[in-house]
């Protein structure tokens, strides 16, 4: 009955093993959740997520901007003296443009008015705004150029 107990084939002889498989196994585990932490953050840009719409808003028109940079609308855009921000009356974009920066920059000797008329759209399970743009001479009024940019602002408003 007194018989000595043996360890198991599966748990190490003495304790000391274990002491340095510890620390190895706690900062393998730390590594891993920061850079699953970082990859969410990050790759799947969650600040944006929990942005109001206002912000989401300016944060993709700024970058929708440096997207046309390199489009022939580029040198017209470099050219407005001033732009008007506009939607329908019943839009949910009516609360958002007092709380919207334009993301072109103006100049006080431009030549164009840039109109911007944002459109609310719901597709499926995404919301955005379609933006027409309308570049209109400053002096006579007539139009310049027209196009219109589509841009995603989240899903489930």
């Amino acid at each position: 009955m007194n018989e000595p107990i043996q360890n198991s084939p599966h748990e190490p002889a003495d304790s000391s093993s274990i002491a340095t498989m510890q620390p190895t196994g706690w900062v393998l585990l730390a590594t891993s959740a920061t850079l699953v932490f970082l990859a969410i953050y990050f790759g799947l840009q969650q600040r944006f997520w929990l942005l109001p719409p206002p912000e989401k808003l300016e944060f993709v028109w700024n970058e929708d901007i440096k997207l046309l940079q390199n489009t022939r609308h580029a040198s017209l855009l470099q050219d407005v003296r001033e732009v008007k921000l506009r939607t329908t009356a019943h839009s949910p974009a009516q609360d958002w443009l007092p709380k919207v920066k334009a993301a072109v920059p103006t100049k006080k000797d431009g030549k164009l008015i840039l109109d911007v008329f944002l459109i609310h759209q719901i597709e499926g399970h995404r919301y955005g705004v379609i933006m027409q743009y309308a570049l209109l001479d400053a002096k006579t009024g007539n139009m310049v150029d027209e196009f219109a940019r589509t841009l995603w602002l989240g899903i489930y408003y």
